[in-house]
């Protein structure tokens, strides 16, 4: 079991790993997509009174469902590839490791609640700038923390398999090049 102590700093952790991955390169897949979705949303909902409302809520939803299958599809390749480090030997699922997932997802579940309650405080006082900021965060973060573990699975695969699948090289080469041209852009400056 994990001290008390730790709890906010693995939680918080993985949302700061997150961000600061190969630079913040996932922030920038968030943040070119995380406009679409609330407007496809809003689309859909176009005749539906307190959409407002509605549409933070279903963001979140449809974020964290996402979220939820690949982090159980994470979790589980992460013990096959542990269980198949340890050579089959007994002792190979760590408690530590098991509670630290759970403060993963918790620390996720969390943002995610505080990111909601401010969209809808901005929806109520009908603050449109707040609001959409907010909701664009919803969505931002879904999105990176999603693509933070499919980078996880990858690198699960590639300690059970020797390699990774081509889909996830591919992400990975795409977050690299990411991260080149912003530190192209930091070291210009």
């Amino acid at each position: 079991m994990i001290p008390t102590s730790q709890v906010a700093a693995i939680a918080l952790g993985f949302i700061k790993k997150t961000f600061t991955f190969h630079n913040g390169a996932l922030i920038v897949p968030a943040v070119t997509v995380s406009p679409v979705f609330p407007e496809l949303i809003d689309k859909i909902m176009a005749n539906t009174t307190h959409k407002d409302l509605a549409i933070p809520v279903l963001s979140a939803g449809v974020g964290l469902l996402c979220y939820l299958v690949i982090f159980g599809t994470d979790f589980i390749t992460g013990l096959r590839a542990s269980k198949f480090e340890a050579k089959g030997a007994p002792g190979y699922i760590k408690s530590d490791k098991l509670w630290s997932s759970f403060w993963k997802l918790f620390g996720v579940l969390l943002v995610l609640m505080f990111l909601i309650m401010f969209c809808l405080l901005f929806a109520f006082i009908d603050n449109d700038f707040f609001y959409s900021a907010f909701l664009y965060g919803i969505v931002g973060l879904m999105i990176m923390v999603c693509l933070f573990d499919l980078h996880s699975i990858g690198e699960n695969h590639k300690r059970r398999y020797g390699t990774k699948p081509p889909h996830y090289e591919f992400l990975d080469r795409v977050i690299k090049k990411i991260d080149e041209k912003i530190m192209q852009k930091i070291t210009s400056l």
